[in-house]
């Protein structure tokens, strides 16, 4: 039995050999190399349709149309990114001990020169960003920088008494920036 089997695949082989050997023999190409020649002109024919019909639909306009909004599409994926971030400060700000605001409030100041960094004010101290910034006229300034000294405060003075309000008031100033700056 194992005589058959090893004489059977030696016969395959050797027809596998030998039906090789005939295609790449050199009368059977002779043969081939008008249908090659065809075979290469109906291609480039329909290569030549192909371009002929893109160019005259609108396909690769509607096409190139998505491709533009895919950066939009990108931008819209960043700023949900941002606000999930965002939301989970607030919450953050609701906590009922005061170092939980504390910490909620720091994330603000951090998550503030993350954004601010993100949109081109990158290697600056936060106060330089904050006066660098092009804000409309319905955001003070002032309001920015008293909310960043706040949160300065918090970090270099443990005992710092922030109240609830004045927290709100902080994250109240950060995300009214947000907005006007187009990040949410």
């Amino acid at each position: 039995m194992e005589q058959i089997i090893i004489t059977n695949t030696n016969s395959f082989f050797r027809d596998l050999e030998n039906f090789l050997n005939f295609l790449i023999s050199p009368q059977i190409q002779e043969k081939l190399l008008s249908l090659k020649i065809i075979f290469i002109l109906i291609s480039v024919f329909f290569i030549i349709c192909i371009i002929y019909f893109l160019k005259k639909s609108s396909y690769l306009s509607v096409n190139s149309d998505l491709l533009s909004d895919f950066g939009s599409y990108k931008r819209q994926i960043a700023i949900s990114k941002y606000q999930k971030k965002w939301e989970k400060i607030k919450m953050m700000l609701f906590s009922e001990t005061e170092e939980g605001r504390k910490i909620a409030l720091i994330e603000a100041e951090k998550f503030f020169d993350l954004v601010l960094s993100k949109i081109g004010y990158k290697n600056k101290s936060v106060e330089e960003k904050i006066k660098e910034i092009g804000l409309p006229e319905d955001i003070d300034v002032e309001k920015i920088l008293w909310a960043h000294q706040v949160c300065q405060d918090i970090i270099h003075d443990p005992d710092y008494k922030l109240e609830k309000e004045e927290a709100k008031k902080v994250i109240d100033v950060f995300e009214q920036t947000f907005y006007s700056l187009n990040i949410f």
